[in-house]
């Protein structure tokens, strides 16, 4: 087994059950940790993105690790950014998953203000998010991967207090620039939430940084195209 291990960080509006196909194939190869986020699972309270990189240090200590390889999708990439700003000395190396190092434009902090307002007075509709996280050809043909996406049992209020965090996040490209540890960048081809040109400008920040785009997958690339994107993680844990 690796010597370091694996911190897995999920994003919005999911829980570590996203991750599913990577902590089976992954954990023959070294320990794997995939919590939840803070309220996602369990009662929680208000956080920030920089709150909840500050939880997975103490995630790391429950698990008596000094050290991980942390890998974030969407949302939990604006978590491993915020790790790696804090708490450099704790990431042994960066897994960015449909991501990007933005703070959000005035145009997406409304939108997320009207999902909040959504959220407050009908609640949450998870289904109302599958066709921006999966192919419609996922959808129809994999029915399964529902279980993995489509969590009712998140509370509203984790899901209110992670889109306030993200809309207050500050832009992190000068952590990425500063970063000079192994990086990952894995983008898809249909992705419709996170642009293309992200990832290349990630790469171009980062010139030991590796970019892998997978075809034939939408924002959830790491369910709909699991062994391309297993492989990608092997080889990156081997490498670091």
């Amino acid at each position: 087994m690796a010597s370091k291990p694996l911190l897995l960080i999920h994003g919005f509006p999911l829980t570590h059950n996203m991750w599913t196909p990577q902590i089976t194939y992954l954990s023959s190869v070294t320990q794997v940790i995939a919590p939840d986020l803070r309220g996602f699972s369990a009662e929680g309270s208000p956080f920030s993105i920089e709150d909840l990189a500050d939880d997975m240090c103490q995630t790391l200590d429950d698990h008596g690790a000094s050290e991980a390889i942390v890998g974030g999708f969407s949302m939990g990439g604006y978590v491993a950014l915020a790790l790696a700003e804090r708490h450099p000395d704790r990431v042994a190396g960066l897994v960015l998953v449909s991501t990007h190092p933005y703070a959000d434009s005035n145009s997406i902090k409304q939108t997320r203000q009207q999902m909040i307002n959504t959220i407050q007075t009908s609640g949450f509709e998870p289904q109302s998010m599958l066709s921006m996280l999966l192919t419609t050809e996922t959808i129809e043909s994999k029915p399964q991967l529902k279980e993995l996406v489509l969590d009712e049992n998140i509370p509203d209020q984790a899901l209110v207090w992670a889109l306030e965090a993200m809309a207050q996040r500050p832009d992190r490209m000068h952590v990425l620039k500063d970063f000079k540890k192994p990086c990952l960048i894995i983008q898809a081809d249909l992705d419709m939430v996170m642009p293309a040109q992200a990832a290349e400008d990630m790469h171009s920040a980062m010139p030991q940084s590796t970019l892998i785009r997978v075809p034939n997958a939408a924002h959830l690339v790491n369910l709909e195209q699991p062994e391309l994107v297993n492989e990608a993680f092997e080889k990156f844990i081997h490498k670091v």
